[in-house]
């Protein structure tokens, strides 16, 4: 009879190589426009590319959504300052063809720490806590970089293979992850601008952040992947309310959400089934009272 694999166990023994993702590496240009980049991501439906210096001949580090929304929101309230009420269009053109270069880890949240392919996934976990990460570059053996492991490639892999966390599937967030429901929920109401929401997102560094309406109930919830359709001739969309601006956009898909007595495993099922990167814990009446999120769920398998 096969012998039960405990999680350290099956942590240490599987490999990156066999949770990376396939898909060829998406990567752009040092001398590239914050512009290009912004449509990358958009076009390709991706929150981060590579960032790959020609002369050099090496990765200088990643570009996601959020070092771009830093860039954006700064370019915003300077602009505000310098004309209130008004965009000046030059002004605009200038800022938003500054080279990716530039903006490369401009949240902070990104760091460019290679890992080998043939490193466990216990020593990923580690990675990615140890330097808040939310995407972590494989290398192989001749030092190539050969792709990008994300927190959510880590998840779905674990999902697929809840059967090796045996009782760990079973418990409850309170069990596992009270600190997910210990602190009172950072929100915004859906009256306020769009600027508001990016603006509280970035000063409380996190990449999400939940929308309530007037009687604080769930409605919806701003990331910023949000951003990535945002262009100079699309810049005045920051000052609208965010109700509008989810009348104007019918695709965008409602916050997911579950009660605080779920188990970890069904957590992982609805992560990997949904490709979010949060989930919002809520109570009877859909009012937030916690988050789950992609690296809370990495810290409660390392900790195994």
């Amino acid at each position: 009879e096969k012998a039960m694999t405990t999680p350290h166990a099956f942590l240490h023994s599987t490999t990156i190589h066999q949770i990376k993702s396939h898909a060829p590496l998406i990567t752009i240009l040092s001398t590239d426009t914050v512009t290009s980049a912004l449509n990358l991501l958009a076009t390709k439906a991706i929150t981060a590319a590579a960032v790959y210096n020609p002369e050099t001949k090496s990765f200088l580090g990643f570009v996601d959504v959020l070092d771009l929304a830093v860039f954006v929101i700064q370019v915003f309230i300077e602009n505000q300052q310098k004309h209130p009420h008004l965009y000046n269009p030059k002004e605009l053109d200038h800022a938003f063809e500054h080279s990716v270069q530039s903006v490369i880890n401009a949240s902070q949240r990104d760091v460019f720490h290679p890992i080998s392919s043939s490193e466990s996934v216990a020593t990923l976990l580690h990675c990615f806590i140890k330097h808040g990460a939310h995407r972590v570059p494989v290398i192989e053996q001749d030092g190539s970089l050969s792709g990008i492991v994300s927190q959510s490639d880590v998840v779905r892999f674990l999902n697929k293979n809840v059967e090796s966390l045996g009782d760990l599937a079973h418990k409850t967030i309170p069990e596992v992850a009270s600190h997910c429901l210990e602190h009172p929920v950072i929100t915004v109401c859906y009256d306020v601008p769009l600027m508001k929401a990016f603006t509280t997102l970035i000063a409380q560094k996190v990449t999400g952040i939940p929308v309530v309406d007037l009687h604080g109930r769930l409605v919806s919830n701003i990331s910023a992947s949000d951003l990535k359709g945002i262009t100079q001739a699309s810049f005045f969309k920051l000052e609208v309310a965010i109700h509008e601006i989810l009348n104007y956009n019918p695709n965008k898909l409602p916050p997911v959400s579950c009660a605080p007595n779920v188990r970890i495993g069904d957590v992982l099922q609805m992560f990997s089934s949904t490709g979010v990167h949060r989930i919002h814990i809520v109570d009877t009446d859909n009012k937030p009272i916690g988050i789950i999120t992609l690296g809370d769920m990495l810290r409660i398998m390392s900790q195994q």
